[in-house]
């Protein structure tokens, strides 16, 4: 089982991690691509080129990643949320931004995704959990 496989590994150090079961790459591709499209009822991930890309990247193993160790957010190959290193793929793709604070740290987001963030926590409290 993924989940298994994984909670029990992201405890140990990056130097005694076990090499993971046989498949594990094709089922977490999977459960993340194909299975959670048709769950959430999304066209099929598609790698070709030329195709728009959803992407995210973590500054940590996505297992042990925290909200602020989010770096980048493509939708649809258009950038979303970012580190401030990330403000010229912001200014290049025309995308205009604004700050939001992400677990103690300041990110860029794609207008108005902060002032919606930040109403959300307004209105409800346990949003700031995620966004002190």
């Amino acid at each position: 089982m993924i989940g298994s496989w994984a909670s029990r590994s992201s405890s140990r150090s990056a130097s005694c991690i076990e090499d993971p079961p046989p498949n594990y790459h094709r089922r977490l591709e999977t459960a993340v691509g194909t299975t959670a499209a048709e769950v959430l009822a999304l066209p099929v991930p598609n790698l070709a080129p030329g195709a728009p890309a959803d992407l995210v990247l973590h500054r940590r193993a996505m297992f042990d990643a925290r909200a602020s160790d989010v770096a980048l957010v493509l939708v649809g190959g258009m950038v979303r949320l970012g580190d401030e290193c990330f403000a010229g793929l912001f200014e290049r793709q025309a995308v205009p931004m604004e700050s939001l604070v992400v677990g103690g740290v300041r990110k860029l987001v794609a207008t108005p995704l902060g002032s919606v963030a930040a109403r959300a926590c307004a209105l409800t409290p346990e949003c700031a959990r995620i966004l002190p």
